[in-house]
């Protein structure tokens, strides 16, 4: 076989590589990955975590506690009951008698009630935890999701690089057993396929790991995780309005609405100090019996009703408490400008990311890549007439490989931009990765 025809040969499988290799991004599963591995969508493995996780269980035991709370303490004081019994042993003229009295306090003040809008505001803030709690889990899962699934792009990538390595190996030895190449070409060819193998071995280990973290986040079985297939959510672009992201943001998250909550809370509790400035009023009513042989009084009945206020003298403990309310609020008042100036760097961060990637990807689909598979239809040309060189082909064969693995990247840290800002703007995900 001639020169000429084992260059045509050559040439002829870079390019059906090279198809291959080029549309290796939009292909669906990997034989080499998919295999009997089974898929599990982002949306399943965020209801896993969060039907798995405490965090969300923990606030939500916290609110039905403290709805009980707010309940119990908005009861009037529970009633006494006392009750006494007398019998003389050593002077006979000691008057034997036993007496029984229920007494019953009534605030005078809305106490109580105050008391109970406390605890109410205490629950709603808690409440609110409990969706940040979900908020911070599912962005947590969607990034983990997101990253294994732009790894397992990545490794679609080197397997197809490795499949092309490995026919530079067998053409470059071909034309160097027929005298039409030199020796070096076939050991550059086969230090690739080395390089490149070695890359999809730690690709391999790394995404093992990655696993089991994912594992830990949703609870699943690690060995049910190392079988699971991660698909790339479909790339999309976001129009952002800055202005209208950082309202709604201020308006949508539970961090803020929790603290919220407690401010209202302390506004009870303000309340409530001032209501022990108001005096109490007590009810009483009692009955007694007497045994009094000197004076012919044989069980005797006396029936006793009466009233009392009970007036507040430490003033300067209501007023303490009061001034506690007073501080606390205006902490929580500040606490919750530090956390809305916090949620608007957020917004500004990954609306910014959004666009940069955006623009990265957009360079690297619209130009890099159109420009480096032109450059090399001349160059395969060029060989195929035998004009060109073998390596100049192989660079760019290369070129276009990494190019597509920096796509694949890029996609995965715009889903990743993605998820963040819908966490910032605490934005509803359904069909988020649809």
């Amino acid at each position: 076989m001639s020169a000429m025809k084992h260059a045509i040969i050559l040439a002829t499988t870079l390019a059906l590589v090279m198809a291959r290799l080029s549309g290796a991004a939009a292909e669906g599963k990997n034989a080499a990955l998919s295999g009997s591995m089974q898929s599990l969508t982002i949306e399943q493995a965020v209801l896993k975590a969060l039907d798995y996780r405490p965090e969300v269980k923990k606030f939500k035991s916290q609110a039905k506690a403290l709805k009980a709370k707010s309940v119990s303490v908005k009861k009037i004081p529970e009633p006494m009951i006392s009750g006494s019994a007398g019998i003389p042993f050593t002077d006979p003229l000691s008057i034997p008698e036993a007496s029984v009295m229920i007494s019953q306090g009534f605030p005078l003040s809305n106490a109580p009630k105050h008391e109970g809008e406390i605890y109410e505001k205490q629950k709603t803030s808690v409440e609110w935890m409990a969706e940040a709690a979900a908020l911070d889990i599912r962005y947590e899962v969607e990034t983990q999701y997101i990253g294994i699934a732009t790894m397992q792009e990545e490794r679609k990538v080197l397997v197809d690089l490795l499949a092309l390595a490995q026919q530079v190996v067998d053409a470059s030895t071909v034309l160097v057993s027929s005298g039409s190449g030199e020796a070096s070409m076939v050991s550059r060819a086969q230090v690739e396929v080395e390089q490149i193998k070695s890359d999809v071995k730690k690709l391999d280990e790394s995404l093992a790991a990655e696993k089991v973290t994912f594992a830990l986040m949703t609870g699943m079985d690690p060995g049910e995780a190392a079988k699971t297939l991660f698909t790339m959510p479909p790339h999309r672009d976001i129009d952002v309005v800055l202005e209208k992201a950082i309202a709604q943001a201020l308006e949508a998250r539970p961090e803020l609405k929790s603290l919220g909550g407690e401010i209202e809370s302390t506004a009870a509790m303000k309340k409530a100090a001032k209501d022990g400035y108001y005096p109490m009023m007590t009810i009483s009513a009692g009955y007694t019996y007497k045994n009094d042989k000197l004076m012919g009084l044989m069980g005797k009945d006396v029936f006793m009703i009466s009233a009392g206020i009970t007036l507040p003298l430490w003033f300067k403990k209501y007023k303490a408490g009061v001034e506690e309310a007073e501080q606390t609020a205006a902490a929580l008042g500040q606490e919750k400008k530090a956390q809305e100036l916090m949620i608007k760097e957020e917004v500004v961060a990954a609306t910014g990311s959004l666009k940069t990637l955006q623009a990265e990807i957009d360079g690297i689909d619209g130009s890099i890549i159109p420009q480096i598979r032109t450059t090399l239809d001349l160059q395969m040309a060029s060989f195929s007439s035998g004009k060109g060189s073998l390596i100049d082909v192989i660079d760019s064969l290369g070129t276009l490989s990494m190019s597509l693995m920096k796509k694949a990247t890029l996609e995965g840290e715009h889903a990743k931009a993605r998820a963040a800002y819908y966490r910032a703007i605490a934005a509803d995900d359904d069909g988020l990765w649809k």
